[in-house]
């Protein structure tokens, strides 16, 4: 494990520029997230409008994380965001859906998806996009919203960590008034999980 002053100077030397002040507070942030060793799950979130900076951070994570030879998992809701971030980073990423669900079909033919088993550990999982991650309950998914599973599935470890990265002024989830997955108080009073956030 890192100590957070070495993880800053990684993040900032895989920066492109001169980080703003701001972006450097949230790099400074981000180190002290990344260098925790933590007994409890803690979410990470990200949040900027457009061009504040938000791929470039996800970009000097990645780097900072095959430097240091660490596992780092990609994802995005959607397929054109997935491919945007592989683009962004020159890793690869997935749809969350893709990421953490297996198919079943059911002895009626209803194909339905489980959720698959997730054996990573000391991982930091980074969702691009989170904006649009809802609470809606999914039949489809035994029941369970994408971001109960999500969390489920990163922290079946409590050694991994999720950075999630979105744009308050993006439209949130159908049906819902606001981005639950940008919200530390969401994951507090309704998951049991601790969320630190940089907007």
């Amino acid at each position: 494990m890192l100590e957070p002053q070495s993880t800053y100077a990684d993040l900032k030397g895989f920066f492109p520029f001169e980080p703003t002040e701001d972006q450097d507070g949230l790099l400074r942030k981000l180190a002290v997230y990344l260098s925790i060793r933590r007994v409890l799950p803690e979410v990470f979130i990200i949040k900027g409008y457009a061009g504040t900076g938000k791929t470039t951070m996800i970009r000097s994570a990645v780097a900072t994380h095959k430097k240091h030879k660490r596992k780092v998992v990609l994802m995005a809701p959607t397929g054109r965001a997935a491919k945007v971030l592989s683009g962004a980073t020159e890793s690869k990423a997935h749809t969350i859906h893709r990421s953490l669900y297996r198919p079943r079909v059911g002895s009626s033919g209803t194909a339905t998806f489980v959720l698959a088993n997730n054996n990573l550990k000391h991982t930091t999982f980074i969702v691009d996009e989170a904006g649009l991650v809802g609470t809606t309950a999914d039949s489809t998914l035994g029941g369970n919203s994408l971001i109960e599973d999500l969390i489920t599935y990163v922290f079946t470890d409590s050694s991994n960590n999720l950075i999630l990265v979105g744009d308050p002024a993006q439209l949130p989830p159908i049906g819902q008034p606001q981005s639950p997955a940008l919200l530390t108080d969401f994951f507090i009073k309704n998951l049991g999980i601790n969320a630190t956030d940089h907007t």
